[in-house]
């Protein structure tokens, strides 16, 4: 499956550099499809992990809940990565994705995580490392917003003085 997500990839970057004169959309359909296949992927391969420790020992229920817990952490590594992405590269829709990744993160910690039977260390660590996680991209998103990385044209050249050109 990596290597079909790695062709998305390659697919989506042909299509970006393609010689054409008509502006489409279509590079960003194999990349967000790619996107959230990699999602997939870690996701799978995480709880695949986490059960087989848990099929494997007597601690069934723990070795469960641990792989809970790594997926919501893989979750939000993974939006903050998109996030960065986002705002290195200037594409918007990935800043967006990585939001609705964030919004899902705290869905599942809240309603998912949260309810079944966790000690309060581990609901404080999760919740501490959770909000520090979203107030560092929080201050990210505005310094970069600050510094004017969200505007896709290019500075004018300042206006030179009448004076200046009557001179010469």
């Amino acid at each position: 499956m990596l290597v079909f997500v790695l062709g998305l990839y390659l697919t989506a970057a042909m299509l970006k550099y393609q010689d054409s004169t008509v502006k489409t959309y279509f590079p960003s359909i194999p990349a967000v499809i790619g996107l959230f296949l990699l999602l997939i992927l870690l996701t799978e391969e995480i709880y695949m992990y986490w059960y087989w420790l848990a099929r494997t020992t007597g601690r069934h229920e723990h070795y469960l809940f641990l792989g809970q817990m790594w997926i919501s952490v893989t979750w939000a590594l993974y939006a903050t990565c998109t996030i960065a992405v986002g705002l290195w590269q200037r594409i918007s829709l990935l800043r967006y994705i990585s939001m609705a990744l964030y919004v899902l993160v705290l869905a599942k910690v809240f309603i998912f995580d949260m309810s079944t039977r966790m000690s309060s260390t581990y609901r404080i660590a999760g919740f501490i490392v959770l909000g520090s996680a979203l107030i560092g991209v929080s201050y990210l998103y505005q310094f970069c917003k600050n510094k004017g990385l969200f505007q896709n044209t290019l500075p004018e050249k300042p206006e030179q003085d009448p004076a200046l050109t009557q001179l010469d």
